[in-house]
Order: C-alpha cells, then structure tokens, then sequence
C-alpha cells in the first residue's frame, strides 16, 4: 500500500525524523534536491552545458530550489536562481543553502514584483544563445503546505512558466507539489503550474493522485529523502492508494490452483 498523507500529516512526519530521530532538516532538504536532480538526469539525460531556470519561492520549497540549482552547478549545468521573494525572507535551512549559492556566484534575478517578470524571458533567450534552449523549468515556488490563492506576480509568474513551457515545448519539473495545487483537496489556488513531472518528497499526496489533476502534476515521481519508516509508526495517516505491487499480489492470491476445479 500507498500512503498518501495531507500536508500536516507531512508536516508531522518531517518533523518526527527530525525531532525523534534527529536527521537535520537540512539533510532531508539536500537528498530532496539531489534526489530531483538525479530523477531529471534520468529522464532528460545529461545536464551539463544546458541551462536550467529555477523558481524560488517563500519557505522550504524555496529552499529545495536551491539546493537543486547547486547540484546542477556541480554537474557542470548552468542554473538560473529566479527569486520571487527578496532572497533575505528566506530562514532556515533555505537561508544556509542560499548562502552557499551566494558563495558560489550562481547566476540571480530577483523578480519580486510584476514590474521585474519581463527579465525572465529576456534573460532566458539570452541563455539560449550560448546554451540552447533551457533543459526544464524548475518550479520550486510553492509546496505542500499551500493553503490560500496564488494571486499578484507569484500567480503573473505561473502563468509565464507555462506559457513558456507550452510555446517552446520546455519541460517543467515541480518540486514536491505543482504551486498553485492544493495537496489535501486536489483544487487548484487560483492558478497552477501545469508540470511534465513532479518530484514529491516522501510520500504522495493525497491531492496529487485525483485524475483530474494529471495535466498539472504529470508524471509523479516519489522521492527517497531519507525518513525512517518506523516515522510511520508515530503519525497516523488514514489514505492510502493500492500501488502495482499490491495487484501483483492479489492477482496471485486469486489464480486458481491448476488442480482445483469449479464445483
């Protein structure tokens, strides 16, 4: 079986490996991002030489992007940091790995209000020129824990990364959930990002698995980030979804014996 968690089951899940068995969050941030990079290696082959334009948004998401944007630089990519927020909001475990990106002299825009989105573009043909055209778009704006509408430049951004995505043919890759997603219902907040595949972390959630929903969440991948399964033994989670292991076994647990006959 498949658990599927809401997003403060998540919540309490992270917070129990990091509490009770004292894994840093900022260990399950960095197998989160270089769990994703691996996956977009896999599908996308190799990313050296391309360029990879990653949104950031508020809170850990964020903070994934970055983390993601790093081991894209380590691959000899070339990743372009797209601040929704001013890079200072972020705290935490986004705040360290933003000051190594900072370190490392990636190459920032920081677009923090409608009146700065047109650089996006313009910065992306610029990449293209040297780099051809971007190898995804990384949405790491908003995760799990989105609860109200994606409205102002965030929703103005959305919008732009999938019209990118739909003109040019640019694959998307969101980190953890589709921003603009509602991870407990499936509704959409006003806006959402429209992904060719989505990295989630840990578990999949419970909104992510509506059909409705896979023109914005594609293909779901599930991310080994390293939580112990014994969390499971400390957080009730209630959904769960039957996966292919589980018809493989009721499939043979109804297969009639070749000696068994009808009457």
């Amino acid at each position: 079986m498949m658990i599927l968690p809401n997003s403060e089951q998540m919540r309490q899940i992270d917070q129990c490996a990091i509490n009770e068995f004292k894994i840093p969050g900022i260990v399950l941030m960095e197998n989160a991002g270089a769990g994703t990079v691996h996956l977009m290696e896999r599908l996308l082959g190799s990313a050296a030489n391309k360029h990879f334009p990653i949104f950031i948004g508020p809170g850990n998401n964020g903070g994934d992007g970055l983390v993601i944007a790093r081991h894209l630089h380590q691959g000899n990519a070339v990743p372009l940091l797209v601040f929704l927020i001013e890079p200072a909001r972020l705290k935490g475990d986004s705040a360290t790995n933003l000051a190594i990106v900072e370190k490392l002299g990636l190459k920032t825009l920081i677009c923090s209000s409608s009146s700065s989105l047109h650089e996006i573009s313009q910065t992306i043909d610029h990449l293209s020129v040297t780099h051809g055209p971007p190898g995804a778009l990384v949405d790491s704006i908003f995760g799990t824990g989105l609860d109200r509408s994606v409205e102002g430049h965030f929703a103005e951004a959305i919008e732009l990364i999938n019209k990118l995505s739909s003109v040019r043919g640019i694959p998307v890759i969101a980190v953890d959930s589709p921003s603009g997603l509602s991870s407990d219902s499936g509704t959409v907040l006003g806006c959402c990002i429209k992904a060719w595949t989505t990295a989630t972390y840990g578990y999949a959630k419970v909104g992510q698995m509506l059909p409705d929903n896979l023109p914005r969440v594609g293909d779901l991948n599930v991310i080994d980030i390293g939580i112990p399964p014994e969390v499971l033994g400390r957080v009730q989670v209630n959904i769960a979804a039957i996966d292919q292991h589980d018809l493989f076994e009721l499939s043979n647990s109804l297969k009639r014996p070749a000696s068994s006959h009808k009457g």
